[in-house]
């Protein structure tokens, strides 16, 4: 592979530690002790992977990774924190300064899993082949304003009002915002705006924005696909609610609303190829999947994980876009929530939805999540009626 990562810890144990497990990786290691070094190394070598630490003196983890963003935003960013750090987490993740964090002290295997991972993920979203076959779509879109703005606050660290402000200006946005606020899932019953953002947090707003940006035209296909959306973040949520008896990760509570993404570019931007597409799917036998590649040699999955990587969304995301309908994959670093969000992705397609989508649900995700198959069906049946 001959890829390139750069670590980062003050705690030389830490890093001698990580060099005797990475020692023989296919990937190349080096090994510094703060920011500064750091950003002068970057400047002068080519760099795929950094990962630092989050608590450091003179330059901590947050302003380096801010660094790296702002000087090398092709350097992929992750953030090596402490078990106890989840305000800090969700910091690094909401204001875009890494794509994934790993917690110490790590899992041996789990690290170097993820490492290769995000490594391979990486190489196959650049690789030039797949992106000519994506870029035969044209007019791939760019980030909405309304969402560029908000990171723009967030970076700055802008208060709440100001937010609000920002997010109040479209109605159709702040009436979304406000209902999944008052929805089971977070419990608030409130008609504030403010609260429903502090609530909700802000990355979970962000991805509200993004998805609701691509539904401005209605259409039946538009409004089924917005509603299967609905539909498997709703049952993404009540799955953790409920079967594994914990809450999603507020980090990822809109995973369900960004998953199928690549099927919204897709008709939204070539409906007059895509729509037929659909349209044959209904009287065949064949899979979505199937069908895409066969038209487009390129599919949903491949489109929604290459644009949301492009818009520096968190890795999670990224592996929801690619992977559900391939839960298992060895490459999956989030694992259990991909696997939900497979789960509720196949249920909100067979059981709620009626356009002619036919997904196949890999069973071995219910040992993989210690649930039963007739657990998530009397739940999902409980969400329909």
């Amino acid at each position: 592979m001959n890829k390139k990562v750069l670590i980062i810890d003050d705690e030389r144990t830490v890093l001698r530690g990580l060099e005797k497990l990475l020692k023989g990786e296919s990937f190349h290691t080096t090994y510094l002790t703060n920011g500064i070094e750091a950003l002068e190394f970057l400047e002068k070598n080519k760099v795929d992977m950094i990962i630092s630490d989050t608590r450091m003196p003179d330059m901590d983890g947050e302003i380096l990774l801010g660094e790296v963003k702002r000087r090398h935003p092709e350097v992929i960013r992750v953030a090596l924190c402490h078990i106890s750090e989840n305000r800090r987490i969700s910091k690094l993740i909401e204001k875009g300064l890494a794509k994934q964090y790993v917690f110490k002290p790590w899992d041996d295997s789990e690290l170097k899993m993820s490492i290769n991972s995000i490594l391979e993920m990486s190489a196959r979203l650049l690789d030039e082949e797949n992106l000519g076959k994506i870029n035969k779509l044209n007019e791939l879109p760019s980030l909405p304003s309304l969402y560029h703005e908000l990171v723009l606050l967030m970076e700055r660290d802008a208060d709440i009002v100001e937010v609000s402000n920002l997010i109040s200006r479209d109605q159709a946005i702040a009436s979304k915002i406000l209902k999944m606020a008052n929805s089971a899932f977070y419990g608030r019953k409130t008609g504030n705006i403010n609260q429903a953002i502090m609530t909700m947090g802000l990355n979970n707003v962000k991805n509200i924005i993004l998805n609701n940006s691509f539904f401005k035209e209605s259409s039946e296909a538009m409004d089924k696909l917005w509603q299967h959306t609905i539909d498997t973040n709703r049952i993404c949520i009540a799955i953790y609610d409920q079967c594994l008896n914990k809450r999603i990760p507020s980090l990822f509570g809109s995973a369900g609303l960004l998953h199928d993404i690549g099927r919204v570019i897709m008709y939204m931007f070539h409906e007059d190829e895509y729509g037929p597409v659909l349209e044959e799917l209904g009287k065949s036998e064949k899979t979505l999947i199937d069908l895409e590649l066969e038209h487009f040699h390129s599919t949903h999955q491949d489109v929604g994980a290459y644009l949301l990587n492009s818009w520096d969304l968190p890795y999670a995301y990224v592996e929801a876009a690619m992977f559900h309908h391939k839960p298992l994959d060895k490459r999956v670093v989030n694992q259990e929530l991909i696997s939900v969000v497979h789960l509720a992705d196949y249920y909100a397609t067979e059981l709620l939805s009626s356009d002619g989508v036919h997904n196949l649900l890999d069973q071995r995700v219910f040992e993989r999540l210690n649930i039963t198959r007739q657990e998530v069906e009397n739940l999902v049946h409980s969400l329909k009626v």
